[in-house]
């Protein structure tokens, strides 16, 4: 599991940031927000999940997410790396869009081991993600693992067309376009990974909540409709963790930004405030 590590340089770091990233992407994408957090006293760790960047094999190629449970436990081997490495500094989990729904997955077993969880662009459960699970199956009956399916994709709900659901700024979509690294869709076992994860979040006696009090920070667009739900999908996602225990979560809504508001033209105003949530 490829790590790149943005490590503070002086005697003692206020904590560590441990990024989970979101579908189709990479983990370089945020050397942004890293280098920020970084000058701001945090160590901030970087990780590539199974088929993304250079997190590729013979055994995950490119584009491939077999199983949930294999990805969470990478994102358990990352926390007890930072662990050993930097011990007795907090560690915040910040997920992003699919790697949102890794980090509340994440909770399941391990909320206690963690002191904050940061989501953003987080995506809301749909009611058909059942049914897009049996659809999946189907279709690996006559499409290899590394195949794609347009049936799956349109209807699972994951053909999206176009960019413009991504971010405000044409810059950032330009770069998403023309960047090698990104994917443009999942092949059908990916999809049916991504489903099982949604599911999961619905299966509330899986989680132990050994943390009620566990602070969350829900950071979203006002215009990632897609993605988040909207007002509906953002109070079902807030309302499942209210389910499972936990007490203690904030939500926020960035006004004239979409799904990516790290990369929005006010982007620093999103890192402030998650700064802002490290530092209460």
């Amino acid at each position: 599991m490829d790590l790149l590590v943005f490590s503070y340089p002086k005697e003692k770091a206020k904590g560590i940031v441990q990024v989970i990233h979101g579908a189709l992407e990479y983990k370089e994408r945020y050397v942004g927000l890293a280098q920020f957090l970084n000058e701001q006293g945090y160590v901030v760790v970087l990780s590539d999940n199974r088929g993304h960047g250079e997190s590729t094999s013979a055994q995950d190629p490119f584009g491939v997410m077999r199983d949930v449970d294999l990805l969470l436990a990478d994102q358990k081997r990352v926390l007890d790396f930072i662990k050993a490495k930097y011990p007795g500094l907090p560690v915040t989990i910040f997920g992003h869009s699919y790697g949102a729904i890794l980090g509340r997955l994440f909770l399941q077993k391990h909320d206690h081991e963690i002191a904050k969880l940061i989501i953003t662009g987080t995506p809301y459960y749909v009611g058909i993600v059942p049914l897009g699970i049996k659809i999946t199956q189907l279709a690996q009956l006559y499409k290899k693992e590394d195949e794609y399916s347009w049936m799956v994709q349109k209807i699972c709900g994951a053909s999206i067309t176009g960019y413009d659901w991504l971010s405000y700024n044409q810059e950032n979509i330009e770069k998403v376009k023309n960047d090698p690294k990104m994917m443009k869709q999942y092949p059908v076992i990916s999809m049916e990974t991504m489903l099982r994860a949604m599911y999961r979040l619905k299966d509330y006696r899986s989680y132990q909540c050994q943390n009620p009090m566990l602070p969350i920070y829900n950071l979203v667009g006002c215009d990632d409709q897609q993605i988040t739900g909207g007002q509906k999908g953002i109070a079902d996602s807030l309302a499942t963790l209210q389910k499972v225990g936990y007490q203690n979560i904030r939500s926020e809504e960035m006004s004239g930004m979409k799904h990516e508001i790290l990369f929005e033209d006010r982007k620093e105003d999103v890192y402030a405030k998650i700064l802002a949530f490290l530092e209460q």
